[in-house]
């Protein structure tokens, strides 16, 4: 019981810091988690979209990591589609990010949904190869790529990889 009171302040203290702070991004990173400690996927998905928003206005250097961060915390408490409900936000933000591709597809593989990852690499190449058509050649072109086609390998998705270094032509 002692511990379920303990939860319950902890609840309690961050719902009354993030009143009283508003756009404190770690009063909204802690109350996220506590709220997945406490059984509240629902509600700390809502704090880690809150504080998503705090940190690309505050700290947009920073934004994806927080993000991947937020996803992390549910993978971890066992929230699969919370997870993948984070993940495809960042996804959906930051086209053509290998770190963002990586830690979502890297999941998709853990999880045995081969089909969503063929799904998310096919979009993935098509914004790198919008992005190399608008902005020009790119150094690291050869290693988004390279990441793609790996997460694909590891899911037994060999045709979807072939085609997928087809951008590299």
């Amino acid at each position: 019981f002692r511990s379920l009171y303990r939860l319950k302040e902890a609840l309690w203290a961050y719902r009354n810091a993030t009143k009283q702070f508003s756009s404190n991004i770690e009063a909204w990173k802690r109350y996220g988690e506590m709220l997945v400690v406490a059984r509240e996927p629902d509600q700390a998905l809502g704090a880690w979209r809150r504080v998503s928003e705090l940190v690309k206005s505050k700290k947009p250097e920073d934004a994806v990591s927080i993000q991947l961060e937020g996803a992390k915390v549910f993978r971890q408490a066992g929230y699969k589609e919370h997870a993948l409900q984070l993940y495809g936000d960042l996804f959906e933000a930051s086209a053509g990010r290998p770190e963002v591709l990586e830690a979502y597809g890297g999941y998709l593989v853990q999880l045995g949904r081969a089909k969503e990852l063929v799904s998310l690499v096919k979009q993935y190449a098509a914004d790198i190869e919008s992005q190399e058509r608008s902005n020009g050649p790119s150094k690291d072109l050869n290693k988004k790529i390279t990441r793609a086609v790996d997460l694909l390998k590891r899911a037994g998705r060999i045709q979807a990889a072939i085609e997928t270094l087809n951008v590299l032509q």
